[in-house]
């Protein structure tokens, strides 16, 4: 299952895993972060938050693959700095200690029709697609083979 939560920042997608882990039984995770936190949080608030996300995960027996931040085409200069220096932490700090690190599809920066009207986040098409994207990357990840073709998507996209 994939489970979008519009608006979310990296403290909220922690507490929302920690009700999901008690419905569900999950042996792997993938968290892919968008621009919220960019306006709202600082570059070492985003760190510790991160790091907090993926000390639950490993607590609770789980698998962690992270995702870059999309680039988005209407995203303001300070936010792609900033965009640039958080996914350039994450990508050592994730192989510093064997956490998988997955690129987010930045060809999607050339499709509008993958983003929203705002121009910063994503459009029920591109869920879609970075969905089908990280579930074709990381096979391996999660150990058995991924059906594509029939990825269920729990957010409000139809």
């Amino acid at each position: 299952m994939v489970s979008c939560l519009s608006g979310a920042r990296i403290c909220h997608i922690t507490h929302t895993l920690k009700s999901l882990i008690n419905r569900y039984c999950y042996d792997s995770v993938i968290v892919h972060v968008g621009v919220n936190d960019l306006r709202r949080t600082s570059l070492d608030y985003m760190k510790r938050d991160m790091v907090e996300l993926s000390e639950y995960v490993s607590q609770a027996g789980m698998s962690l693959a992270l995702s870059s931040i999309l680039p988005s085409p209407r995203m303001m200069p300070q936010y792609k700095q900033k965009m640039i220096d958080f996914n350039n932490w994450l990508s050592f700090w994730c192989h510093s200690r064997g956490i998988q690190y997955l690129t987010a599809c930045e060809d999607m920066i050339d499709r509008p029709q993958c983003f929203a009207r705002d121009g910063l986040h994503l459009s029920c098409l591109g869920f879609r697609h970075l969905a089908k994207a990280f579930a074709s990357s990381t096979v391996p990840f999660l150990g058995n083979e991924v059906d594509i073709t029939n990825i269920k998507i729990s957010t409000k996209c139809k």
